[in-house]
Parts: C-alpha cells; sequence; structure tokens
C-alpha cells in the first residue's frame, strides 16, 4: 500500500482544498460572530485565512500543471 500522505498523493491532493473550507467555514463563523457582538477582528482574520488558502490552492495547482501530479515540492 502507498503512503496517502506522500507527495502527489490524495491526501496531499485534497489538503488546498480542504483547508479552503474550512477557511470559508472560519469567515462565516467570524461574521456571524461579529454580528452577535464580537470583535470586527473574527472576520478580518477570517478574509485573511480565505486569502491564504487560495494562494495555496492556486500554488498547489500551478505546481501540478507545470511538473506533473508527482513532482514534489520544486
Amino acid at each position: 500500500m502507498q503512503n496517502p500522505f506522500r507527495d502527489g498523493g490524495p491526501l496531499d491532493r485534497a489538503r488546498p482544498v480542504m483547508s479552503l473550507l474550512l477557511a470559508i467555514a472560519l469567515l462565516v463563523s467570524g461574521m456571524a460572530n461579529h454580528r452577535n457582538g464580537a470583535s470586527l477582528l473574527w472576520p478580518v482574520v477570517g478574509a485573511l485565512l480565505v486569502l491564504w488558502a487560495l494562494y495555496a490552492l492556486y500554488r498547489d495547482l500551478l505546481r501540478h500543471r507545470r511538473f506533473g501530479p508527482g513532482a514534489g515540492s520544486r
């Protein structure tokens, strides 16, 4: 059985997408908390995490397009 955590493996490909989904969930939660009286910092941090996850997803897709699915981090 191959290691699912290897570069280009199934979990390596799913990580950026899962990070984006988690960041969006945190953004939505932060906005709801802010509407209920929490600090403005919650939605700001959530938005920054979404941007960071989008950049990571873009970088991963670009890496797969340039070097192929099993290229690793170059």
